[in-house]
């Protein structure tokens, strides 16, 4: 009551939340109104509202701005009453925010935030659904002009409410606590005695377990006590040597072993090890599992390997519940056909995996609940089905073709084909011509790969292998070498100028340093700028700096090129970012998005991100996620490109 008194200011705020929502319904109607878990939602977007932004439009897109497990985007239907989107919400589900869009045109609800709802249970919103509100990353975005204090007011009334209605609440708690901290004339000492004494209650509950662990580690660091949170690990496993937290570590170790035989010997005792698994290590267990059938099948113990393929797919006490199996059984196939000769039973394990594929979800995600189905739109789904399907049949073609029974992988390889261009499908179909002597044909499918990966040293040499093949020797192949990196820049250079945007960059006036201090965008001016967007926490990010360095290295001293590798602040703080730039040796400028401004304005929603903008401050070309190493290669050409446009606009334009 202490803690609910002394903020009870704070409760105006809220009145604030409850008008958006009053407000919304005047444009959107949510059906039902309070949403309960696993229930199908309505969203209707009424064009005869007076605060309706489209009065009229050709098309409609419902975007989540905040909705885990939901696609981010959706196609809105017109019917009689406006504008309409039904969607199944998961069980995980607590709250949403969302807006409206119709080509570059928003509407994010009259008063500028974005439309949002809860789920409910027993009449209220269910536990957790404010601080999910409060803690999406999204959050500051909603409220584009409004100071960092007043915006942890706003999450501190979120997080009061939360206690309001679940007063048990330790994640709120721990944060009301952290936001305590932060205040100009807060007790320090008597808000730390507190969070300590509830930090220690919520280890009390289960010392042993990993989840427990994790939750304590956070409340340490919420309110700044990073040492306790990171010595806290290593005083359970020596207390609690069997636990939850003892066992991951152990997973750990024997994942880092590099000695196959003794990794193999860990992951039994792992397996075999007596204790309460939280849902993490029931995942590493079913990895363990695998590891240990891909380990037998590569020694070429055939017995052993079938004993873990049956235990890893049909387990008789399931750890979590497995809504996908084809993708399981297909790499079984093709681990058992590329190891062994037990043919007929790789064979069988593909047709269980495409028998499978037309009654599976495409894609779900890890809880501490077991896997629960992700939602994706119809034309992605149908996508991945086709290409899951492309898969099966090119590992069933290549069964075939390790019996040599050429016509009948050849038909396979057909098949997949025309489901799906991959390049599993491809190396092997090369191979078949290869052993068929018809080294002409495989010549050009590498030819083909080399096309979209230039990069791949292992498809030059076989490129290089199919040309001595048909031509005797390899006399020319420089030539014919030299010719494909032509035909891979041209072919580069028309695609990226089909894709040019050509739309005015946002500014970039509100980044810092990661010191915190405000960067001079005037030395920007009449730059060709690349902005990559990241966070520490994104392992795609982290695994393209290597290549963004080698960009760096090349252009950090033209004059006319900027880097600007920007942390969007997505569930990262600014002390995050220092820490790790301190933890690395690259050398490419880094800087910090305070409130995730600039990400927002770039309408980004996955990273990395890539922005080229042009001297004249448009961004031309934009590239989300990480591709390999055929990133840098494109990302030089960009910058070539952009180079070469300003050189040229120089040398035709009138001297003044």
């Amino acid at each position: 009551m202490k803690i609910i008194s002394r903020f009870i200011r704070l409760f105006a705020v809220m009145f604030a939340f409850q008008s958006t929502v009053n407000a919304q319904q005047q444009t959107v109607t949510i059906q039902p109104e309070h949403p309960k878990p696993n229930q199908k939602v309505t969203i209707t977007y009424h064009l005869g509202s007076p605060d309706a932004v489209f009065t009229s439009a050709d098309s409609l897109k419902l975007v989540l701005s905040f909705a885990p497990y939901l696609p981010h985007e959706m196609e809105m239907k017109k019917t009689d009453e406006g504008w309409k989107k039904s969607f199944k919400i998961s069980e995980q589900f607590k709250f949403a925010s969302f807006y409206f869009k119709s080509g570059e045109k928003k509407d994010k609800s009259s008063d500028g935030h974005h439309y949002e709802f809860f789920i409910y249970e027993d009449g209220k919103p269910v536990q957790g659904a404010y601080l999910w509100k409060a803690n999406s990353y999204l959050f500051g975005d909603r409220y584009e002009e409004i100071s960092d204090d007043k915006l942890a007011n706003l999450q501190a009334a979120l997080y009061i409410k939360e206690l309001a209605l679940y007063p048990d609440s330790y994640d709120a708690q721990i944060e009301l606590f952290a936001f305590q901290l932060d205040q100009k004339y807060a007790d320090t000492t008597a808000i730390r005695e507190r969070a300590h004494k509830l930090i220690s209650k919520k280890l009390s509950e289960n010392p042993g377990s990993f989840m427990v662990l994790r939750q304590v580690q956070s409340g340490y660091r919420a309110i700044g006590e990073e040492a306790k949170a990171d010595s806290l690990e290593k005083a359970l496993i020596e207390k609690y040597p069997q636990s939850d937290v003892a066992m991951y570590n152990f997973y750990q170790k024997a994942s880092d072993k590099e000695n196959e035989d003794k990794q193999a010997k860990m992951f039994v005792e792992y397996m075999n090890s007596d204790y309460d698994r939280s849902y993490i290590n029931k995942y590493y267990t079913e990895r363990a599992q695998e590891k240990l059938f891909e380990y037998y099948a590569e020694k070429g113990n055939t017995e052993k390997m079938k004993e873990w393929a049956q235990r890893w797919l049909n387990p008789e006490l399931p750890l979590l519940n497995k809504p996908i199996k084809s993708s399981m059984y297909n790499d079984a196939a093709r681990t058992i056909a590329e190891n062994s000769e037990a043919f007929s039973l790789a064979f069988q394990y593909a047709e269980k995996a495409l028998h499978l594929t037309d009654n599976e979800p495409v894609r779900t995600i890890i809880t501490r609940n077991g896997r629960i189905v992700r939602y994706l739109s119809k034309d992605r789904t149908a996508g991945i089905k086709k290409s899951r399907k492309s898969a099966i049949l090119a590992t069933m073609g290549y069964i075939y073709l390790n019996q040599k029974e050429y016509a009948k992988a050849k038909e396979y390889f057909t098949k997949a084909s025309e489901l799906s261009d991959s390049d599993y499908t491809k190396t092997h179909f090369a191979r078949l011509y290869m052993e068929t002597d018809r080294p002409q044909k495989a010549y050009d499918i590498y030819w083909e790969m080399l096309m979209d990966e230039p990069t791949d040293e292992e498809i030059r040499e076989k490129l290089k292998k199919a040309y001595i093949a048909y031509n005797g020797s390899e006399q020319g192949f420089e030539e014919e070498t030299e010719e494909l990196n032509e035909a891979w820049r041209q072919q580069m250079t028309k695609k990226f100028n089909e894709e040019r945007l050509d739309k005015e960059a946002p500014s970039l006036e509100h980044i810092t340093d990661l010191e915190g201090n405000p960067v001079d965008i005037s030395t920007l001016k009449n730059k060709v700028i690349v902005v990559d967007l990241w966070a520490t926490w994104c392992s795609p990010c982290l695994s393209a700096f290597p290549y963004l360095q080698k960009v760096y290295d090349e252009y950090k001293d033209n004059p006319d090129v900027r880097f600007v590798v920007l942390n969007s602040a997505w569930s990262n703080t600014i002390e995050d970012a220092r820490k790790w730039q301190k933890e690395n040796d690259y050398t490419f400028p880094l800087y910090y998005d305070k409130g995730s401004k600039v990400t927002e304005a770039f309408g980004v929603r996955g990273i990395p991100a890539t922005f080229f903008i042009g001297r004249d401050g448009n961004i031309q070309f934009e590239k989300v996620g990480f591709g390999g190493a055929i990133m840098e290669p494109k990302m030089k050409l960009r910058l070539e490109m952009l180079l070469e446009e300003d050189l040229a606009s120089k040398e035709t334009s009138p001297e003044k």
